[in-house]
């Protein structure tokens, strides 16, 4: 058997140990605009660690600079 209850998220379906969210508050919005705008912050500062392959050419780069440099090339 089924019931709804509402709390500060909203309206809830409650069937057994299923609760369905089916009409989320203001709060409750709100709420999930922060998680999901932070969620996107951390995606685009992850995005900004290099992954072992952009190192690697980094430190390449930086060698065949140095060797350049040592050579009176540049």
């Amino acid at each position: 058997m089924s019931y709804t209850k509402t709390n500060d998220d909203g309206l809830w379906e409650v069937d057994g140990f299923v609760e369905v969210l089916i009409e989320p508050s203001e709060v409750f919005i709100e709420k999930r605009k922060i998680i999901d705008e932070e969620r996107e912050q951390q995606k685009i500062l992850d995005s900004l660690i290099p992954n072992e392959k952009e190192i690697l050419m980094a430190e390449i780069e930086i060698q065949t600079i140095q060797i350049l440099q040592e050579g009176g090339l540049l």
